[in-house]
């Protein structure tokens, strides 16, 4: 399979490739890539695509993919930065219930949603929810 890549490969990722196949070869202990590596195998993406490039360059899709997002602007974002819209709603009740629960609603832009609504004015788990709503955005 690993000649039937470099087959057909542009010569400056042929030759990223070589250069990520000689670190690889030389390293002294398992540990991540360089950033000068990373940063060339970025801008490979950035032509080709991440998912092309990772398979050419024989690195993590998914990890040159979210390096490409990041270095686009696109990265993850601090939950409370760069908030487009806020709605807060009341539940509605009356008497003793009159607004002790809550909702909330976030979309990230490219169609995925997730809404959490709740009786109580309990809301420590919001954080941990909205982190992991993020996180596995990317």
């Amino acid at each position: 399979m690993k000649t039937q890549v470099k087959q057909g490969m542009p010569g400056e990722v042929a030759a990223l490739r070589e250069r990520i196949e000689d670190w690889r070869r030389t390293r002294k202990s398992v540990g991540l890539m360089p950033e000068e590596l990373w940063e060339a195998a970025v801008e490979a993406g950035r032509k080709y695509g991440a998912h092309r490039a990772g398979r050419m360059l024989g690195v993590n899709r998914h990890a040159l993919k979210a390096r490409l997002e990041k270095a686009e602007g696109g990265g993850q974002k601090d939950i409370a930065g760069d908030v487009g819209f806020v709605e807060l709603r009341s539940s509605g009740g009356s008497g003793r219930d009159a607004g002790l629960g809550w909702e909330v609603e976030m979309s990230d832009g490219r169609g995925r949603t997730m809404r959490m609504r709740t009786g109580s004015a309990e809301a420590t788990e919001l954080r941990a929810l909205a982190d992991s709503f993020w996180r596995a955005g990317q």
